[in-house]
């Protein structure tokens, strides 16, 4: 089977989860990325929340448990949720869901001093690759973007429907949409339409 492949336009690896749903400002329109586990394992991989091997361990692992598969991918659109209403839209309550999620995420994992390649920085290390890794991977990487000064740099694309978010890392800070070649060729050729009808 074929491996899924997502947009990848954030910018931050924290971020990329809030992008797999497509049109999310569309309402009923809106299009789920994360349709089963094979697609969160390979959204994972993709991301950088999994290396090859703990995705071929974990395909092969939850091929057996439709349970833990069915768990993950709640998980990951759960979270998905969360993160969205806590960074985009200030939401406290969604805010407490992270941080619960976060704790949750703390008691699998140890803190490990780095060696000299990673200049002796600690970081998590998750005491056991499972079925709920690739989530509690991403929320650690969800609240070291929301804790960091890189947040300011949070900015949403401006077309009606779509709602990816992104880091605007451009000189100018004025960055619109998630991709100039999809959203931004959309709404320039509308634009156009527009003018050259208000002219005919």
């Amino acid at each position: 089977m074929a491996r899924a492949t997502f947009g990848q336009v954030t910018g931050d690896p924290g971020l990329e989860l809030l992008n797999t749903v497509s049109w999310r400002l569309r309402g009923p329109g809106r299009e789920e990325l994360l349709g089963d586990s094979a697609r969160v394992l390979d959204w994972a991989l993709q991301t950088g929340f999994l290396d090859e091997t703990e995705h071929a361990r974990l395909a092969a692992t939850l091929a057996g448990d439709a349970a833990a598969a069915e768990a993950l991918v709640a998980d990951a659109r759960g979270l998905r949720e969360d993160a969205y209403a806590m960074l985009v839209e200030g939401d406290a309550a969604a805010a407490e869901r992270v941080a619960s999620r976060y704790r949750v995420a703390l008691g699998r994992a140890r803190l490990e001093e780095g060696g000299p390649e990673q200049g002796g920085r600690w970081r998590w290390v998750d005491s056991a690759v499972a079925a709920t890794t690739p989530v509690d991977r991403a929320v650690r990487a969800v609240l070291d973007l929301a804790g960091s000064d890189r947040l300011r740099l949070l900015h949403q694309c401006e077309d009606d429907e779509c709602g990816w978010v992104y880091l605007d890392t451009s000189p100018r800070h004025n960055r619109r949409w998630c991709s100039a070649s999809d959203c931004g060729d959309r709404n320039r050729a509308r634009a156009y339409y527009r003018r050259h009808r208000v002219a005919e």
